[in-house]
């Protein structure tokens, strides 16, 4: 189906949207690399690690949803010959899609994090990672008509209006430079960590209208994790990131609870509760067996984007595999 747009609001709308925030997950802990660079690897217990994420962002009511697929890898490499330091790689592959899919935008990013033990335990380690992306964001026109022409009948829907759109814009490609620092630590019964890190480092361009560049915002985030277990088959974490880009602030925090379901600890049910302050409080339950994590979310929007006309709401999905050996203590 056609969508019907007025080709002004549609040029303001993407540019602030380019300008304003970068795609974001409700599970953030399963998709590092969009969150700290200075995260790959982190928790790995083997050489490698597979994970994959769908959301579906604000559908139902009157808008049209962001649809968001991410498919990432993490590969410990260098440990033997370093001894308890090691390198971790990273890949990840994202396409995002809104507005029925008039706007896609596809990131190609590859980092690499060093992770710096500061004691012969391993238990206190500093992480410092820098990735880069390929970017291609598209603007495909063919799935919108403009009402631009006024005649006796009103508005006629036109496929041209003659705005100033450059075909050029239409796809637009650049690269892109992500850093990230982390520290973490461990003990027996609790763990925690913190870290920052700064997304368009390199501040690349991108535009719709003719003459019309807009730098990229940075993206500056933090995040903090706090693990406790009080015994052998429960552990409570607590963690939060606080994300800022233009004028738009996203801060989240919750805590999990994961308690063993069979004498094998390897098997968990995990339960979550999540509040992404003054837009949404969002659920989650996860189910853990051997190297194999599912876990699930629900937004209930509380902020503006929810009317008594627009009852939007967002789901979540995720999925990764650990394989290969486990990393030797």
């Amino acid at each position: 189906m056609k969508k019907y747009i007025i080709i002004l609001l549609l040029s303001l709308f993407i540019s602030e949207l380019a300008i304003s925030q970068d795609p974001f997950f409700s599970q953030y802990y399963e998709s590092p690399m969009s969150l700290n660079p200075a995260l790959i690897g982190n928790g790995l217990v083997k050489d490698a690690r597979i994970s994959m994420i769908t959301r579906n962002q604000w559908w139902g009511g009157n808008s049209q949803p962001y649809l968001t697929n991410t498919v990432s890898f993490e590969k410990r490499i260098g440990e033997k010959n370093l001894g308890e330091d090691q390198f971790v790689m990273g890949l990840m592959l994202l396409n995002e899609r809104s507005n029925g899919g008039v706007l896609s935008n596809t990131y190609f990013t590859g980092g690499l994090n060093y992770r710096n033990s500061l004691d012969a335990e391993g238990k206190s380690v500093l992480s410092g990672a820098i990735s880069a992306s390929y970017s291609n964001r598209m603007l495909d026109l063919s799935q919108a008509t403009f009402q631009s022409q006024f005649g006796s009948f009103g508005f006629i829907q036109s496929a041209s209006n003659y705005d100033p759109i450059s075909s050029s814009s239409l796809n637009n490609k650049y690269f892109d430079v992500n850093i990230g620092l982390s520290y973490e630590h461990k003990s027996n019964k609790m763990d925690y960590e913190i870290g920052s890190a700064l997304f368009h480092a390199s501040r690349p361009k991108e535009g719709v209208v003719n003459n019309t560049e807009y730098k990229m915002d940075p993206r500056v985030v933090f995040t903090s994790t706090l693990k406790w277990r009080p015994s052998i088959t429960g552990e409570w974490s607590l963690s939060g990131n606080y994300q800022i880009q233009s004028q738009k602030q996203l801060l989240t925090m919750g805590v999990t609870y994961a308690v063993c379901v069979t004498d094998n600890t390897t098997h968990k049910a995990i339960l979550g509760l999540y509040n992404r302050f003054n837009e949404s409080v969002y659920p989650y339950i996860g189910i853990q067996s051997n190297d194999l994590k599912f876990g699930v979310s629900y937004d209930i929007i509380t902020g503006a984007a929810k009317t008594s006309l627009n009852s939007v709401q967002s789901f979540e999905a995720s999925m990764s595999l650990t394989i290969g050996k486990k990393k030797q203590s």
